[in-house]
């Protein structure tokens, strides 16, 4: 009977230490971990070191292609307190076998040695992957983890990828994570390290993924759809080439502006001469325009001198006072010695 009486006390006292237990955490809010449903402190509690924040963030990207039970590593330089870890994960079965998105092993390890792990066995904390990563498509895959009692460290940081099917023929993991807590030291600063992005960060030393090349219409990271498709020859080296074109449409033409080939005589002296031709044809003739030749008497003392005569032709006659004896060359009225001296002076000498 005294047993009995009791019984409703008892009662009571299991639940209130079984509803104190499930309500453990950190109950500090200037720590990382808070809870806020958190009624007993655990001690646990962890706070942001020196220089670092609560709510800072890592966007981490990065790439990987395993075999079968094939692992890489990844190492971050930072400080802070773990509380949330987002992955998006772009997955491709390389050879179309057997291998499951979920066949994956991530692993972050802080500078002290605890880890968390997402589809392992050897941490302190470790989390399976939702139900639908127990797939072979290849596909992208999203999930987030809360890390209520945090994961904390300064120093270097490590990621550990492992394709856990032993019998996979290869697969590809691209990772785009979000860590949140975590704090990149000065040296590890995110963003885009390709010096031909248009959002290139020259403070980056770590690429996050982000980088983006103008589009057609000259916007960073955009589609072309801001602008009208123009067509036109897009090769620099054609004669009609245009500068404002976006898509080549095929007219493009690497004739019309070539030097043109004229024919025809290059010679300054011939009759033909064609100062625009470029290339000699051989036709060049020189009778065409020679001066006309006339025959006649050109002597115009004589009567029968012809003024359009241009070559003498010996024909002259009646010259004035001309003697009635041809040989009476110095007209005395006879044909003496003194006109044969008269003859042999002249012999030779050219009329």
């Amino acid at each position: 009977m005294h047993f009995q009486r009791f019984l409703p006390a008892l009662a009571c006292l299991l639940m209130l230490s079984n509803w104190a237990q499930g309500q453990t955490g950190c109950t500090d809010s200037a720590a990382c971990n808070y809870q806020p449903d958190a009624v007993i402190d655990d001690g646990n509690c962890l706070f942001p070191f020196p220089g670092t924040a609560c709510d800072c963030e890592l966007d981490w990207f990065e790439e990987a292609e395993l075999m079968g039970g094939e692992s890489t590593s990844f190492l971050l330089d930072g400080a802070g307190v773990v509380t949330a870890i987002g992955i998006n994960l772009e997955w491709e079965n390389s050879d179309g076998d057997a291998s499951e998105a979920g066949d994956l092993v991530w692993t972050l390890t802080a500078p002290g040695g605890e880890c968390w792990s997402a589809g392992g066995t050897g941490c302190g904390v470790n989390v399976a992957w939702p139900a639908e990563w127990s797939s072979t498509a290849s596909t992208g895959y999203q999930v987030s983890f809360e890390l209520p009692d945090g994961l904390a460290g300064v120093g270097n940081w490590t990621i550990d990828v492992t394709n856990g099917n032993g019998a996979s023929a290869g697969a590809v993991y691209v990772f785009e994570v979000n860590l949140f807590g975590f704090c990149p030291s000065p040296a590890d600063v995110a963003g885009c390290t390709d010096a031909t992005a248009c959002n290139y960060n020259v403070t980056a030393t770590v690429d996050d993924g982000s980088c983006s090349f103008p589009d057609a219409c000259g916007v960073c990271g955009g589609n072309g759809s801001t602008c009208a498709e123009v067509p036109g020859c897009t090769y620099a080296a054609a004669c009609n080439y245009s500068d404002v074109a976006t898509v080549d449409n095929g007219s493009c033409d690497f004739v019309s502006c070539l030097p043109l080939t004229v024919l025809g005589c290059m010679y300054p002296d011939a009759c033909n001469y064609a100062s625009e031709a470029t290339q000699d044809d051989g036709t060049c003739e020189y009778a065409s325009c020679a001066p006309v030749v006339t025959a006649g008497c050109t002597y115009a003392n004589a009567a029968n001198f012809d003024p359009s005569a241009t070559a003498d032709d010996g024909s002259c006659t009646g010259f004035p006072g001309a003697s009635a004896c041809p040989s009476d060359l110095n007209e005395d009225g006879a044909v003496s010695t003194a006109d044969l001296l008269m003859f042999l002076v002249d012999y030779g000498t050219n009329c």
